[in-house]
């Protein structure tokens, strides 16, 4: 595994006791978990089954530059997403929360939403 390779989660020895726990209470949401865990367990086990390959690695420095990159411009590719732009600001920052990469809480990051105009979203 190169430097700054993190195995996936799903990968890890600990993974079952990861799994989702109702605590008794049954709902629709939590059957619904459930039911989503169990497949991705399949497609998981079958990968492990027919793949010699080394388990896939999250790379976490290069995310973390694209990510910053994300903040700061959105090329052009993104224009048909102008609407979504909000909701990408939002994945980005909570992108860089699960990596646990600290942003200083009196930093302004330059969002950008169209060409003319800009918002600083305050972390």
């Amino acid at each position: 595994m190169e430097a700054g390779a993190t195995p996936l989660r799903c990968f890890r020895d600990c993974h079952p006791v990861e799994k989702f726990v109702d605590d008794g209470v049954e709902t629709v949401t939590s059957v619904e978990q459930k039911k989503v865990e169990r497949s991705i367990e399949e497609v998981i086990n079958v990968y492990k089954q027919i793949h010699n390959l080394p388990e896939p690695t999250l790379l976490r420095e290069q995310h973390y530059q694209y990510l910053k990159k994300g903040l700061r411009h959105l090329s052009d590719a993104y224009e048909c997403l102008d609407a979504s732009r909000p909701w990408l600001c939002f994945w980005i920052l909570h992108s860089l929360e699960l990596l646990e990469e600290p942003i200083p809480s009196t930093q302004l990051v330059p969002f950008v939403f169209g060409p003319n105009i800009s918002v600083y979203v305050e972390m």
